[in-house]
């Protein structure tokens, strides 16, 4: 009991920690430490301490996460997001609301080479909503857009979001990443689908293109041979990892070596924006990696104290309906996401919500996807979502807080709509990895 005690007194000292603005790997790296000198003895802790990371972390799967984010970080700084654009705005600009699909659809086909929302979510702010305010779009809108579809990234595989998942919960790399793309592309289409709607509904959010501007069909299809490289470097990825010919550590490796080569090859290749992408990596990596070492050291704590299973048991002994669980889950991760990142809010929580969710006899393949729009959505949920600061402070156009907001609610609905189509309809996500075998 006292054990107990001292496992619950842990939790509420991290929240207290993260409520302060701590680091969350120095808070969870504290409180684990911490807490199991309290239960064991000091030496045992200092002895983890010692022990844990290196044994824990120097494992091959954990390659793929640096090199998914060397990959993205090659082609956020070759300008590929600006080509992707002009694209987009190419094929739908004379549609209603055709400059804001063409940024959801050039953001989506740029995740299909990233895996970071909030870089996605930056980029597209200073590259797209400029233009769609130029050509009388409403701000509000525009801005909304951009949070909304930088979170497709982390769906829209290679994800390191999904990379992580699966190194914590031991699920299949290969099947999960697979089973983002149909979710992925729904979630765009939905998006479009729910743009033209409001738009055709209420012109004055977004104009047509005018007259003056005439598009032909030479120069849409002309526009597609900038998209050559992303859909080569997806399907080399994504397609050798589906057949089962490399794996997702040796598929990090090869995008990241392609997306190298993809910039020699457009000409946008300079040894500053190399050097640039590789220290961005490791910055982005090493803040990665603290925050899932601070979580392995929290959980081996709450592991000893008997919090993690003491709850674990609890949930699974409600007389509910399993699915009533599964939506609780789902607003755990949209509050948590309006106060941490992706990796913060796994390490602390699927070490016990993944256990639930198998005692209840769930897919852990599909529930990665449900887990991984969860985390999204709370990345642009009121009052604290963190796309929505990040589009307010890399947009040129000056924005609110509560005009991005305002924009994004909408695709919220949109988001929460999608998210109980696939949890009542499993299938869908998990179609694609049930032809792939045994992995």
């Amino acid at each position: 009991m006292e054990n107990l005690f001292i496992g619950c007194l842990g939790v509420v000292i991290l929240l207290l920690l993260l409520v302060l603005q701590t680091p969350v790997g120095f808070a969870l790296g504290f409180v684990g430490v911490l807490g199991y000198a309290m239960v064991m003895t000091p030496t045992a802790a200092l002895a983890v301490l010692g022990v844990l990371p290196f044994g824990s972390l120097a494992v091959y799967a954990f390659m793929t996460v640096p090199l998914f984010i060397i990959m993205g970080m090659f082609l956020e700084h070759s300008d590929m997001g600006e080509e992707l654009f002009k694209t987009g705005n190419l094929w739908f600009g004379n549609l209603r609301g055709g400059l804001i699909m063409a940024t959801l659809f050039a953001s989506a086909a740029f995740g299909a080479a990233s895996g970071s929302s909030l870089a996605n979510s930056a980029i597209f702010s200073r590259l797209a909503i400029p233009q769609m305010v130029k050509a009388g779009v409403d701000k509000r809108f525009a801005a909304g857009a951009v949070a909304a579809v930088g979170t497709v990234d982390a769906m829209i595989p290679p994800s390191i979001t999904m990379v992580i998942y699966c190194i914590i919960t031991n699920v299949s790399i290969a099947q999960t990443l697979i089973a983002g793309i149909i979710p992925g592309i729904f979630t765009v289409l939905v998006y479009a689908v729910m743009v033209y709607v409001r738009v055709y509904r209420n012109p004055s959010l977004a104009p047509l293109r005018s007259s003056d501007v005439i598009v032909t069909w030479r120069a849409r299809f002309s526009s597609l041979k900038g998209l050559w490289g992303i859909l080569a470097l997806f399907i080399l990825v994504l397609g050798g990892i589906y057949i089962g010919m490399i794996t997702p550590t040796e598929g990090g490796g090869i995008g990241a070596a392609g997306a190298l080569i993809l910039t020699i090859l457009t000409g946008r290749f300079s040894f500053r924006r190399t050097i640039k992408s590789l220290l961005d990596a490791g910055n982005s990596t090493s803040q990665v990696f603290f925050i899932i070492l601070g979580g392995l050291l929290f959980s081996r704590f709450l592991s000893i104290t008997g919090v993690a299973g003491g709850i674990i048991e609890w949930v699974a002994s409600f007389d509910i309906n399993r699915y009533a669980i599964v939506v609780g889950i789902v607003l755990l991760y949209a509050v948590l996401g309006c106060f941490l990142d992706a990796t913060s809010m796994m390490i602390i929580t699927l070490p016990i919500v993944f256990p639930i969710i198998k005692k209840l006899g769930f897919d852990g393949v599909w529930f990665g996807i449900i887990v991984t729009m969860s985390i999204e959505l709370g990345l642009i949920t009121p009052p604290l979502g963190l796309n929505v600061y990040v589009v307010k402070s890399a947009s040129p156009v000056p924005l609110s807080l509560g005009e991005v907001f305002q924009g994004v609610i909408w695709f919220v609905v949109m988001d929460l709509v999608i998210l109980a189509i696939l949890i009542s309809f499993p299938q869908i996500s998990l179609f694609l990895p049930s032809l792939m075998g045994p992995s």
